[in-house]
């Protein structure tokens, strides 16, 4: 049979976060103006959860903080056929401005070696990948891209609780960032159905043998929990607006029902000042020696008694 090969493109998913700064205060690269916006952060943080130092909890609060966005880093794969004895690999990697990418709950590594567990278990010689053909090596790189969604999931889960909790503090003011990570978890579900389509293809080709294909069906399971999940983030992130708009449309009523008690408050003063205030010339109360505070006695009565009808304390609700 003719040489042939088979192409797949894996999508790599990592955590694009800021740029540390240095806001030691004897760095003389650091401005005063970063120096302070990162204390003036810190103390923050320190004032709501009433402590004086900085503990675990606080430090991983500010990693979430530097998530900037969801990056992808395509790795391509070509699998000779049919005797799928060769596999050829490359990826878009740059090391000159590399990142570091969580592999499994127990291993970090960078970016541009984020098949280093392939690597590691193609040098062992008992290793089950020496045993098998390249197909099994193309299901293992498939295997591990999946399983590097995982801790990205998590990340990103931990991110927007935490900026839920800060939205519901501030009163939603700032929505930008709950924005930005809705729409990076959009276009990381569109690269995940993309990726699905991929795995489906590749269990329904009748030129993979059965032998990877059991194992791909898990790989698929795993990438579709994958898909769940980052489904669920986008609506709690959806939930937010909601939320926020809740909390405006109350604003706006309670603003409303105030200046309604205001002004029905005094409407019987404004009344008997009408009343009073026409110009005839026959008004007996007007030659009333108390007639002064008459007036102050009634709007005053009539006041408090509008008050307690219109249940004063929901101004405090």
């Amino acid at each position: 049979s003719s040489w042939s090969h088979y192409f797949i493109m894996v999508p790599v998913f990592f955590i694009e976060k800021e740029e540390e700064e240095d806001d030691s205060v004897g760095n003389g690269n650091a401005s005063s103006s970063t120096t302070f916006s990162a204390y003036w952060s810190r103390w923050r943080k320190r004032r709501k959860s009433g402590s004086t130092t900085k503990n675990g909890t606080e430090e991983k609060d500010d990693e979430h903080a530097k998530i900037k966005g969801i990056g992808i880093q395509m790795t391509s794969i070509f699998v000779s056929m049919p005797n799928g004895k060769t596999v050829i690999t490359f990826n878009n990697a740059n090391k000159k401005k590399d990142v570091q990418v969580t592999i499994d709950s127990r291993h970090r590594t960078t970016l541009s070696d984020c098949w280093s567990r392939v690597q590691n278990e193609l040098k062992k010689s008992y290793s089950k990948l020496r045993q098998y053909d390249g197909q099994y090596l193309a299901y293992s790189f498939l295997d591990q891209a999946v399983d590097m969604i995982g801790p990205v999931v998590k990340e990103l889960r931990k991110a927007i609780e935490l900026e839920t909790e800060s939205l519901s503090d501030q009163k939603y003011k700032n929505m930008d960032r709950i924005h930005m990570l809705r729409d990076e978890l959009k276009n990381m579900e569109r690269k995940l159905k993309q990726f699905l389509r991929l795995l489906v293809h590749v269990i329904e080709d009748e030129t993979i043998r059965p032998g990877p294909t059991v194992y791909l069906k898990d790989v698929l399971d795993n990438l579709e929990n994958c898909d769940e999940e980052v489904k669920n983030l986008i609506s709690i992130c959806e939930s937010a607006d909601v939320a926020a708009e809740k909390f405006e449309r109350g604003q706006m009523d309670a603003t409303l029902y105030t200046l309604t008690v205001i002004s029905a408050t005094f409407l019987p003063a404004q009344f008997l000042t009408g009343v009073w205030g026409m110009n005839f010339v026959y008004m007996p109360e007007l030659d009333e020696e108390y007639g002064y505070r008459m007036f102050w006695s009634l709007a005053v009565v009539l006041i408090i008694s509008m008050l307690l009808f219109l249940n004063c304390g929901r101004l405090r609700a």
